[in-house]
């Protein structure tokens, strides 16, 4: 069995964010890492570690229910406006 486990979404955003902001540490005992990052940056993240969750949920789903990806763009769209209407409030996204 091979492994092509892909970087997932949360991973991408914390690796980004780390990349982008500015980390620093609170001295004197206080266990807290602040970020300081440009408001552009991190809603850039913010958007495309959204798409990446999406994009990824709805491949995993056809992976289980046809074992492929390419399947009929209607089921593709059907499992789209499944996932606005579970996790984005019906929203387009």
């Amino acid at each position: 069995m091979s492994n092509n486990k892909q970087q997932t979404a949360v991973e991408w955003f914390i690796k980004e964010l780390e990349q982008k902001g500015f980390p620093w540490v609170d001295t004197e005992g206080v266990n807290r890492i602040h970020f300081t990052i440009d408001t552009w940056d991190y809603l850039d993240i913010k958007k495309e570690s959204n798409k990446m969750h999406k994009e990824r949920m709805i491949e995993f789903a056809l992976l289980c229910m046809f074992g492929t990806v390419d399947v009929d763009i209607d089921v593709v769209k059907e499992f789209v406006k499944k996932y606005n209407e579970t996790y984005r409030g019906g929203e387009q996204c």
